[in-house]
């Protein structure tokens, strides 16, 4: 009997002793897609054209009202005067100084390297925003903005006019 129940047990996966023998699960095979190799490129050569610095005067008017004027070093990085100014002439905010009425004028002349010479090698973003008139509170605001690409050289300045008498005067030296 002892001789039959050893038997079974081994038949069975186990054998007398207590050892348990785990049985082997069958082999799967998973199709895997393959990805397809990356495509070649030959990229056109891109020639940089060299953009000295070069310092300039700028002046923002908005009719006959500068905004602002100063030098402003242009070259093939990106050249950025940001003014956020408080209006003047109006009465204080009540909702706190967060909420005052503020104008904001912004000037941004970035270089052109990679550009053929028809095209322009500087790109000029000019941008004027003020409150509208609510009592000294922000509660909107009006803009005029120019985004135009220029040249330097000769003895004129380079004039970008925008809407509502905005303009922008570059003048190299």
């Amino acid at each position: 009997m002892k001789m039959m129940i050893a038997a079974s047990l081994m038949f069975a996966g186990a054998s007398a002793y207590g050892n348990t023998v785990e049985p082997t699960p069958p082999t799967q095979s998973i199709a895997v897609p393959r990805a397809a190799p990356p495509p070649v490129f030959n990229p056109a050569p891109v020639s940089r054209a060299t953009v000295p610095v070069t310092r300039v005067m700028v002046r923002v008017l908005l009719g006959r009202e500068t905004l602002w004027a100063g030098p402003l070093s242009i070259g093939a990085s990106t050249a950025r005067i940001l003014l956020n100014e408080p209006v003047s002439g109006t009465a204080a905010c009540e909702q706190g100084p967060r909420m005052a009425a503020m104008r904001q004028v912004e000037i941004v002349i970035n270089g052109q390297p990679y550009r053929s010479p028809p095209m322009a090698p500087y790109q000029l973003t000019a941008r004027y925003t003020r409150p509208v008139e609510s009592g000294g509170c922000n509660t909107g605001t009006r803009g005029v903005s120019i985004e135009q690409g220029f040249s330097l050289g000769g003895p004129n300045p380079i004039v970008a006019e925008g809407d509502g008498g905005f303009r922008v005067e570059i003048t190299a030296p």
